[in-house]
């Protein structure tokens, strides 16, 4: 009910003043502070359910995510707010998926998550549609649909079935029951292994991530990957007889592709295509620490997961500034904008950083959970996670080098300057995954 006053209040101030997405963004600010605030008296880490919603601290800190997501989105999205691209169909559609993704992570009815969970696409298949580059973001949209509903569909029938049998409705009962539907788990997963994505169901999201807007690119990475990593989460828990019995096969297939991806990082001269590569890349290793079923493993992909959505995010927004400043993503036409821009040097640095597991930032700490917990299960996989982390540090730097250093070309915008909503939305996603490294407690459940 607040989200949907807070959307009504937003699109009839957007119809009437320019500027009015400042009000909306600080309006935004004091809803989660408060939620905060409320957050610090442990209630809500007390795991609370009924027939048709749950909460725990899980559920909550993706919900926060979500919300913090939409404020950067705002942001980000300047150019459609001044220069009047259907500026309230934008902000519709952006409502709209916020809620569609609070009701799916706080959905217990099983049957009304399988349609939040999937409704979601909806309005993110729209924005890519609607506010893409290129003429082939109709043909992202298709590649986007059409994975995600072939991989769902075998997850619906399952439901159905578990349905009809045991007259179950709630996530949280299905323990009771879960011995008799040990084959079909691979089935039931998969709708939730291509939102993830694993390799090699991973084709559509860096097509997704090339044709959409910035704004797109941002829900791609924080929150439809959350959405895949929160369902193998529940199901982890909620089957754990079935994740065990599957556990060589998905183990051996993630680390493959996370290999494999990594590897065509080095290939890659698009930065968007090249950041889409690496999400995939670190969703795999995700993936191998959640069915581990272990407590470091489930708490390393955790943090992983919040740390991906950060520093995924800032990345893809400064390509977006790159590509503005160059009007090209091309890595060898990208040379010396650290003698232009060295406070955007900065924070590329700090976030690729990030992206490689450094400190002072969470993701160093995930990675040694997520490494810890692998130890415990197969020792002999310590090789090719040491390689895959080895290979992030290369292309990472890689990276780093070809943007920043190098001969300046004739490709650069010199009258573009940078402005003080940029900074803001790099510090808006910066402060985050550092404050969290001095608050573990955050990521108990």
């Amino acid at each position: 009910m607040l989200i949907l006053m807070m959307s009504i209040v937003s699109l009839l101030i957007l119809k009437k003043n320019k500027y009015s997405w400042v009000m909306l963004i600080n309006y935004m600010i004091f809803i989660m502070l408060m939620i905060s605030m409320k957050m610090n008296n442990y209630e809500l880490y007390k795991y609370k359910s009924s027939f048709w919603t749950m909460i725990d601290s899980i559920s909550f800190l993706l919900i926060l995510l979500s919300v913090w997501v939409l404020i950067v989105m705002i942001l980000v999205s300047f150019k459609i707010f001044t220069m009047n691209n259907w500026k309230t169909m934008f902000m519709t559609t952006l409502i709209t998926m916020l809620m569609l993704v609070i009701l799916c992570f706080t959905m217990n009815n099983l049957i009304m998550f399988y349609i939040f969970f999937e409704g979601s696409l909806v309005p993110i298949m729209f924005m890519i549609m609607k506010w893409g580059y290129q003429p082939e973001r109709l043909q992202a949209s298709v590649y986007l649909m059409v994975y995600t509903i072939i991989c769902s569909l075998p997850m619906l029938v399952v439901m159905l079935i578990f349905l009809i049998n045991n007259k179950i409705f709630t996530m949280n009962l299905w323990m009771m029951v879960y011995y008799k539907m040990d084959k079909l788990w691979l089935l039931l997963v998969m709708g939730f292994l291509v939102k993830l994505p694993t390799y090699p169901i991973h084709l559509w999201l860096p097509k997704a991530h090339v044709e959409a807007p910035i704004s797109g690119s941002i829900i791609l990475a924080a929150i439809l990957l959350k959405l895949g990593g929160y369902g193998v989460f529940r199901l982890s828990f909620l089957m754990p007889s079935a994740s065990l019995n599957f556990i060589p096969l998905v183990f051996s297939v993630s680390l493959i592709g996370g290999l494999t991806t990594s590897l065509i990082c080095f290939r890659q001269v698009d930065m968007k295509s090249m950041i889409a590569y690496s999400s995939i890349s670190h969703m795999s290793l995700l993936l191998c620490s959640m069915i581990c079923m272990s407590n470091l493993g489930l708490l390393g992909s955790m943090m992983m997961m919040i740390g991906h959505a950060f520093s995924s995010s800032a990345m893809f927004f400064l390509a977006s500034i790159n590509y503005d400043l160059y009007n090209s993503r091309n890595l060898i036409l990208l040379k010396s904008s650290m003698t232009y821009f060295p406070a955007m040097n900065l924070f590329w640095f700090l976030f690729i950083m990030m992206n490689m597991a450094a400190p002072p930032f969470m993701n160093l700490l995930s990675e040694i959970f997520i490494l810890s917990s692998l130890m415990m299960m197969d020792y002999c996989s310590l090789f090719i996670l040491f390689l895959i982390m080895f290979i992030t540090v290369c292309y990472s730097l890689n990276l780093y080098s070809f943007i920043n250093h190098g001969q300046n070309n004739f490709f650069f915008y010199s009258n573009l300057m940078l402005f003080q909503k940029e900074y803001l939305v790099l510090v808006l996603l910066l402060i985050p995954p550092f404050m969290m490294v001095f608050n573990i407690y955050f990521f108990s459940f």
